[in-house]
């Protein structure tokens, strides 16, 4: 029997904590294999001591590249483990993944060599484990050569007809929309014209991604399943996959909308004595981030916090320029709002509770906004600018027809011609658009109730936030003192 071969991890925590594991493979293992067992065991390890925040140090930069993805995965046994530790990743609210040089590795490097060493060591602070098969399996493979499953039964059905075998009717129904390019099984679809057929943990990676990962935006399971479909995938129990993963999302449930309906009837409480319950509601500061320096604009409201005398000299002496609008136009101001609490939300589901790294999601989320097609138009901003869509990290770690058939002088032309034809889009775009505009406007005409003001009235400007005076709390007024109208402009809209 040949000699086992060892690896440590060296766990460490809060107040001194140290941790030493090190593990014996009983089976036939590769260097970048053995790291990856490594890998699983340490978050394993740190998942059953209640870490919520982990830096994993390796000194393989492969497995950095993977679980960042910036390097390719073409073994399959390593995208397994890659899948698992991913799935491990979920149970933590950060997990960082850091290629350490060898040499500033020492210590986990001592115990490795008595990790290969006897089984009962000198040491007995240091936690053996014994693995005898590995952690993950590669893809199961039937005696044929196909994956096993729904793909494997249709792949079987097509080949046998493509050499002349007789199906049956049911069959040939069954494998009507499909075909086969190269090994892989595709289906013939309307929103791609070939969706790539995937299963099991495959289906589940291309999922995280969409929902978690760099282009992921914690879309709802509609949403998400629109997302795959667009990119060019398909497996049957798509729509009920993507609605079980978006509901047990973490991050979705935390940062969710929050339900005004009780979950109870109500039930009073009698106070013994007056003042003998108090009700507090604290609102904390954002954290700010100072790595900008000196800007040269300023926009704000007309706040009287904003407008101040001795704010107003502070910005002549930086020689900032502040430029103040109007809060009285609701139309625009929700448009900006509906977009900004989009964006607002997924920095949250992405950040937890490390708030300060907002700058740095902030363009991964803008990113995966743009390349997300709208409600009302059925397009991507991408796609209006560039005239198609972009290519996804998704479709490198799983690679779709598009990218493994790609000839760079057909896609040059093809993108030509795109181009020439963009500008009918964008006004198919702005027609929905305008529609969508229109029919919003009728369902809020039915709420309206009329009011007309002329030139000299006497009128009441409801109070916004910005006046607001933050020390009359919950008994400020709902409306500002009267004003006279100066001039009625049209829409509605009045100079006062």
């Amino acid at each position: 029997m040949a000699h086992p071969i060892g690896r440590v991890g060296v766990l460490e925590g809060p107040g001194g904590l140290m941790i030493e594991q090190s593990l014996i493979f009983k089976f036939k293992v590769s260097n970048n294999q053995a790291k990856y067992e490594a890998l699983l065991v340490g978050l394993e390890l740190a998942r059953d001591l209640g870490a919520e925040r982990v830096e994993c140090r390796t000194d393989s930069q492969l497995v950095e590249g993977h679980m960042k993805g910036t390097f390719q995965i073409k073994d399959d046994q390593l995208l397994q483990y890659v899948h698992k530790a991913k799935q491990l990743k979920a149970f933590f609210e950060f997990v960082e993944i850091r290629h350490v040089p060898r040499k500033e590795n020492s210590r986990a490097d001592m115990f490795s060599k008595l990790a290969s060493g006897k089984e009962k060591g000198h040491l007995s602070s240091v936690i053996r484990q014994v693995l005898e098969k590995p952690t993950v399996e590669c893809f199961a493979i039937s005696s044929s050569g196909m994956k096993t499953g729904w793909t494997g039964e249709i792949i079987q059905l097509i080949k046998e007809q493509d050499e002349g075998g007789s199906l049956r009717v049911a069959d040939t129904k069954k494998i009507a929309g499909y075909c086969l390019v190269g090994d892989d099984l595709y289906r013939r679809g309307y929103t791609t014209p070939l969706l790539k057929c995937l299963e099991g943990e495959e289906a589940e990676y291309v999922v995280r991604e969409l929902h978690v990962g760099i282009c992921g935006r914690h879309t709802g399971g509609r949403a998400l399943r629109a997302r795959i479909l667009r990119a060019g995938y398909f497996w049957p129990t798509l729509e009920e996959d993507c609605m079980a993963f978006s509901q047990k999302c973490l991050a979705c449930q935390k940062y969710g909308n929050v339900f005004h309906a009780p979950a109870s009837e109500l039930h009073n409480i009698v106070s013994p004595w007056s003042f003998a319950q108090w009700g507090m509601n604290i609102v904390g500061p954002f954290p700010v981030e100072r790595a900008f320096g000196i800007p040269k604009t300023i926009v704000t409201d007309n706040g009287r916090k904003f407008i101040d005398k001795k704010l107003m000299n502070f910005y002549k002496e930086l020689d900032i320029s502040a430029v103040t609008s109007s809060v009285e136009h609701p139309q625009t101001n929700g448009q900006a709002e509906a977009t900004n609490n989009i964006i607002v939300q997924e920095l949250k589901k992405r950040l937890g509770p490390a708030k300060e790294g907002w700058v740095d999601e902030l363009d991964q989320v803008l990113w995966g906004y743009r390349c997300s097609p709208h409600g009302s138009i059925g397009e991507s901003s991408f796609n209006l600018i560039y005239g198609s869509d972009a290519m996804l990290p998704v479709e490198v770690g799983e690679p779709t027809v598009r990218r493994m058939a790609n000839d760079m002088d057909a896609n040059e032309e093809c993108l030509r011609k795109d181009l020439d034809v963009l500008e009918k889009r964008r006004r198919v775009a702005v027609v929905k658009n305008e529609a969508k505009k229109r029919l919003v406007a009728q369902r809020n005409s039915t709420k309206v109730r009329p009011r007309q003001f002329a030139e000299g009235d006497l009128v009441c400007r409801k109070t916004a936030d910005a006046r607001k005076k933050p020390e009359e709390g919950k008994l400020v007024a709902n409306w500002d003192d009267p004003y006279i109208i100066r001039e009625a402009l049209q829409n509605g809209a009045h100079r006062l």
